[in-house]
């Protein structure tokens, strides 16, 4: 038997804006989120970084700034931009994502406004990568 096989690799991109934050807040914005709209926004820039719903019940946003806690490093925020970044994701998705939440105590997203998000949880032994891509287009707002 002869099988063909194709290995798929992900290359290596250069991310214009980096937020580490405790994975259990991330997972609460989504979640609180998800009762006003089906995306939520994500405006990062030099004053930190700023989570949108925009719905027919109401708006929400909530900014964060950097924060070290320390006493418990997975607790900071922390926030590194080289160029600001606003996306628009499916909260639904978003929320699927999340569920990984209880797997680390802590999040990454990996921003850039021209490639997939990175979202990465780290756990003991290696880490959970996800490529989200943002909404485009009409839907986008």
């Amino acid at each position: 038997m002869d099988i063909d096989q194709e290995y798929l690799t992900i290359p290596e991109a250069e991310y214009t804006a980096s937020i580490t934050m405790p994975s259990a807040d991330l997972q609460r914005i989504c979640r609180d989120f998800k009762a006003i709209s089906e995306s939520i926004k994500i405006v990062a820039d030099k004053e930190g970084v700023t989570f949108i719903a925009e719905g027919d019940l109401g708006d929400g946003s909530i900014h964060l700034k950097p924060y070290t806690d320390l006493e418990n490093k997975d607790n900071s925020v922390i926030i590194n931009i080289g160029e600001p970044a606003s996306l628009s994701f499916n909260l639904s998705y978003f929320n699927n994502i999340c569920k990984a939440s209880s797997l680390s105590s802590t999040v990454t997203l990996d921003l850039c406004d021209d490639l997939p998000s990175q979202i990465e949880f780290k756990l003991p032994n290696g880490h959970l990568r996800y490529y989200f891509a943002p909404k485009i287009g009409e839907g986008e707002e």
